[in-house]
């Protein structure tokens, strides 16, 4: 694994930090290794060194139509504090031309008359 974290690390802090530790003077776990190859490096890794270094945002339950995104949704409802119903706007605008199409759009209209309703105390 030494190797493929040499071959993937490009920055000379990087390649010290590798070199510190295959000379046992800096003791590294496996995560360690991860994070100085990158993200990409976690693939080759063993499956339970790969889980323990993956966050929520590494996996899609349900396929990558929000990692195939500039900029995925839950970093805009986030970084934005958006409450529940315009979270879920986001969402599904995001993804109606991928997944769930015009039932996408309808829940879309269903949140936003929810918002109208809590904000303006108006009914459709």
């Amino acid at each position: 694994m030494e190797d493929q974290i040499l071959a993937h690390s490009s920055s000379p802090l990087k390649l010290a930090a590798v070199q510190r530790a295959m000379d046992g003077v800096t003791p590294m776990t496996p995560l360690h290794w991860l994070k100085l190859a990158g993200r990409h490096s976690a693939a080759v890794a063993a499956p339970h060194v790969r889980e323990s270094v993956m966050s929520a945002k590494d996996k899609q339950v349900g396929g990558t139509h929000y990692q195939d995104q500039a900029i995925e949704p839950i970093d805009y409802i986030l970084g934005n504090r958006l409450e529940f119903c315009e979270g879920n706007i986001v969402k599904y605008i995001s993804r109606y031309r991928h997944k769930g199409g015009k039932q996408d759009l309808e829940k879309v209209i269903h949140y936003a008359e929810f918002l109208i309703e809590k904000h303006y105390g108006e009914e459709k």
